[in-house]
């Protein structure tokens, strides 16, 4: 399981490396991309579905921007405006356990997938 898990997270560091653009690498984004944003919005609540792929998204970007703490505070906020949609153990779990690099192309496939075309 040891070897598994190191295995795994050589996998991940590449894919991140892959995914960064050079004159980016190694910064800290300053703030949320704009397809984000859209998600994060009171608009986003009209789309009546996808929250928990919204919420992965979310998660992942407040994750980048913010740190790990108030990227948790701002995802119950976001959960709450939702109308608590989302279970508090699983938005415990994503922001805790897991870590993804999402490029704007799948965020925008996400939202076109749920009609708020960005």
């Amino acid at each position: 399981e040891f070897l598994v898990d190191i295995d795994k997270k050589k996998r991940k560091a590449k894919v991140k490396k892959r995914e960064t653009c050079l004159l980016d690498y190694g910064k800290k984004k300053e703030k949320m991309r704009p397809c984000v944003e859209i998600i994060y919005s009171d608009k986003f609540k009209d789309a009546g579905d996808g929250y928990q792929r919204g919420m992965f998204i979310l998660a992942n970007e407040l994750k980048e921007v913010y740190g790990p703490s108030e990227a948790l505070t701002r995802l119950h906020d976001w959960n709450s405006r939702m109308g608590y949609p989302i279970k508090e153990e699983d938005l415990n779990y994503r922001i805790t356990m897991k870590s993804y690099t999402l490029n704007d192309t799948y965020v925008n496939e996400f939202l076109d997938s749920v009609g708020m075309n960005s």
